[in-house]
């Protein structure tokens, strides 16, 4: 009878660290299967030449070159205006208190919310791009990348004939599924991140 009473005492703490797991299991596949979908569309846009008049390297090419320009001009505005500030206020406030470093914190997190606004709607211009060049091209990029990468670096036929077919069916879906896809994945990856270390932490640190 003792024994009866341990295991039916445990049973009910080994179901929340089996629940634990599981979400932890759907939580990994999800990041997983978010993360190759987009995987795929980018090694797309890497190799697609962006519609005219946008003729540059690559639609991905183009949009990096035009984040970078973005984000260069922000660093150089609150860079001015960081130094603007401890000119105007004078040295003596800052040898004597902590305001530099409050003023550092503020502007730094307004740089990377701003930075991050702006990279999100470069995110989502590189699905429009992909939409405009239609379907056509955008498998032509992955018979592109099965030619010049996977075929020659796998050397397993039906991992190859499977990564290409299932390349073949992310690209060539609707137009809203693309669209749906750089809309949701980059907040899918941010809440998964955030409950994985939430998780993580619980589990680690007590």
């Amino acid at each position: 009878m003792s024994h009866i009473g341990v295991f039916s005492a445990a049973a009910p703490e080994a179901a929340p660290e089996a629940g634990a797991v599981f979400a932890f299991v759907i939580i990994l596949l999800t990041v997983a299967a978010s993360f190759f979908i987009v995987v795929i569309h980018v090694c797309v846009a890497a190799v697609l030449r962006p519609p005219r008049p946008l003729a540059e390297t690559s639609v991905l090419g183009r949009h990096i070159v035009g984040l970078a320009k973005i984000v260069l001009g922000f660093l150089g505005f609150f860079g001015g205006l960081l130094l603007t500030t401890i000119i105007a206020m004078g040295n003596d406030h800052w040898g004597s208190s902590a305001g530099l470093f409050d003023l550092m914190d503020q502007l730094w997190g307004m740089f990377l919310v701003l930075i991050a606004f702006v990279a999100y709607g470069y995110w989502l211009w590189i699905a429009l791009d992909l939409i405009r060049l239609g379907e056509a091209r955008r498998l032509s990029a992955v018979e592109w990348w099965y030619r010049t990468w996977l075929h020659r670096r796998v050397g397993v036929r039906w991992v190859e004939r499977a990564a290409r077919a299932t390349a073949q069916a992310v690209v060539g879906g609707p137009w809203w599924a693309l669209l749906l896809t750089f809309y949701a994945a980059p907040l899918i990856l941010i809440v998964a991140v955030m409950e994985l270390v939430r998780m993580l932490t619980r589990t680690f640190l007590p």
